[in-house]
């Protein structure tokens, strides 16, 4: 079986779609971390989601997934969970639903089919018994070597007007001028007195 490295991380590294009573991170109901003397629990008692924002890309291999802790005497843990990776923290990557804990204590592994580079994972509840409630890290191969995002990033090319063709501007505007500046954020548009086609010469 392949060795695991545990994130480990700081509080601070995590965010919650929320927690219960509105405890802040570290305190309450918002303590998520692996053998915390509580857990995480969600607010409402059905759904949720955590993330870990791991600082660099990782090569992760899935979560380790604990219940809350059992001084409570509630038998509160997730059943089924999803897990999703990101590299931007704005687009992410569903990797499936999981089978998550049976008990409140136990540490089960939860590992996805291959690893994946990513930077943020994320958790979220498919189901529960009791309350939506969890302790949780992630997991990450042991060779980080070589990391490259599975999600490509893009460059805006920001071409100059000169750079544009049009077949034409509505009221016959020059480029540059009235109805005749196409580029993002511009203080108008593109607009054309009937059908239109515009090019933008990459070279």
């Amino acid at each position: 079986m392949p060795k695991f490295l545990r994130a480990n991380p700081d509080i601070s590294q995590y965010s919650f779609s929320s927690c219960h009573n509105g405890d802040k991170p570290g305190s309450g109901h918002c303590r998520p971390q692996i053998d915390s003397p509580q857990g995480w629990s969600s607010q409402p008692q059905t759904s949720g989601w955590m993330s870990i924002d791991l600082k660099a890309m990782t090569r992760v291999a899935g979560v380790l997934l604990q219940g809350r802790n059992s001084n409570c005497g509630c038998n509160q843990f997730l059943t089924k969970i999803k897990i999703d990776t990101s590299i931007d923290n704005v687009n992410w990557i569903l990797h499936g639903v999981f089978a998550g804990n049976s008990d409140q204590n136990s540490q089960i592994q939860l590992i996805l089919q291959n690893p994946v580079v990513a930077r943020f994972v994320r958790i979220s509840v498919v189901s529960f018994n009791g309350w939506s409630s969890a302790r949780w890290d992630v997991l990450a191969t042991s060779d980080q070597s070589k990391l490259v995002p599975v999600q490509p990033k893009y460059l805006r090319y920001n071409p100059s007007l000169s750079q544009y063709a049009f077949s034409s501007c509505h009221a016959g505007d020059a480029v540059g001028h009235g109805h005749c500046r196409p580029q993002i954020d511009s203080p108008q548009v593109l607009a054309c007195s009937a059908r239109c086609a515009i090019f933008d010469d990459l070279t």
